[in-house]
């Protein structure tokens, strides 16, 4: 179990197992409303914030690249799936399906943006790529005590203790990391024919192959569904 400095109701790695997400957290995300994020596992760095009516959706979307983050999109294809877990802060209740509701969400996810201010966030302000704008009523509703940010300070605030050596992943970086090196067992392996040389290269996975061509995963995956030449070179395939 990790020891997260700030509330977490739920913790899911190994994103690119989609089959494993599926048997396992599908129901719990499902039609559930709330504030995620998505963690780097190496510096425990907390680099997007968003809320949605559905996360079990929402999810999928991110790492389908469908209705995405565009930076957080880069940066999956350069680190890959498997160096980032995704967060649930906090459930909101949207039974109602009310403005006021809504408003709740966007106001909540808007006071972790506000804590954690994630780098990959393209606009710091909940909701703004949804073009979703309060009315003026729900707006006076937030205020004061209606706010979900009203009193939540000191051990309260989700960003308290969040510091130095008291983060959960200070200190383990590179080979220190318990994933370092660590290939997934369902990995998919690449076969790389070099058509110059007529010599071939076998990688344990994608992004080993990825790497060694200096290339992203996702040209990796295109050139290996469409059996096009890389680079005027290089013929990708799975291997067995």
């Amino acid at each position: 179990m990790i020891d997260f400095p700030f509330n977490v109701q739920i913790c899911i790695e190994s994103l690119y197992l989609r089959d494993s997400l599926k048997a396992n957290f599908r129901q719990l995300l499902r039609n559930k409303a709330g504030v995620y994020c998505f963690q780097l596992i190496e510096t425990g760095e907390i680099v997007y914030i968003g809320s949605t009516n559905d996360l079990w959706k929402r999810l999928m979307q991110h790492i389908l690249n469908q209705k995405s983050n565009v930076i957080l999109q880069k940066a999956f294809t350069k680190y890959g799936l498997a160096s980032f877990r995704f967060l649930v802060f906090e459930y909101i209740s949207l039974e109602e399906g009310t403005a006021e509701n809504l408003s709740m969400l966007l106001a909540t996810e808007q006071l972790y943006i506000d804590s954690f201010k994630p780098r990959y966030n393209i606009n710091p302000t909940a909701g703004s790529s949804l073009g979703y704008k309060h009315t003026k009523e729900t707006l006076a509703k937030m205020r004061g005590v209606n706010n979900p940010a009203y009193g939540r300070t000191g051990d309260k605030n989700p960003m308290w203790g969040r510091t130095g050596n008291k983060h959960p992943m200070w200190g383990v970086t590179g080979s220190n990391h318990p994933n370092f090196g660590v290939v997934p067992a369902n990995a998919l392996k690449v076969c790389v024919l070099d058509t110059y040389n007529q010599s071939v290269q076998n990688f344990d996975s994608i992004n080993a192959a990825a790497v060694s061509l200096n290339i992203s995963r996702t040209t990796v995956m295109r050139h290996i569904r469409s059996g096009k030449i890389l680079n005027g070179r290089y013929i990708l395939t799975l291997s067995q």
